[in-house]
């Protein structure tokens, strides 16, 4: 991630779990960007990335890439708690 970040001029930062630091990360840069969020699928093994897009005060919009189309959704603040090894890169 630090290459990527590196290459294209963004910022990022990694944090051991989501918390109220992570989504206040995410509101700031949502005023000016996008956030590409990275993170360990509970309970198993897993990586993951989802390009954050909107945050309200109750709920998060994001896209989830797949080979073949992107997926939308929009889901609870809550489904931010619980996640780990959380990874924010944003402009």
């Amino acid at each position: 991630m630090r290459l990527i970040a590196a290459a294209h001029g963004l910022q990022w930062k990694a944090y051991s779990r989501s918390s109220s630091t992570v989504t206040n990360v995410i509101q700031q840069a949502l005023q000016h960007s996008y956030v590409m969020m990275m993170f360990n699928v509970p309970g198993t093994n897993w990586a993951h990335s989802v390009l954050i897009y909107r945050m309200r005060s109750n709920d998060i919009a994001f896209m989830e890439p797949d080979g073949r189309k992107p997926h939308y959704h929009v889901a609870s603040l809550s489904w931010l708690q619980g996640l780990t090894a959380v990874a924010l890169m944003h402009m």
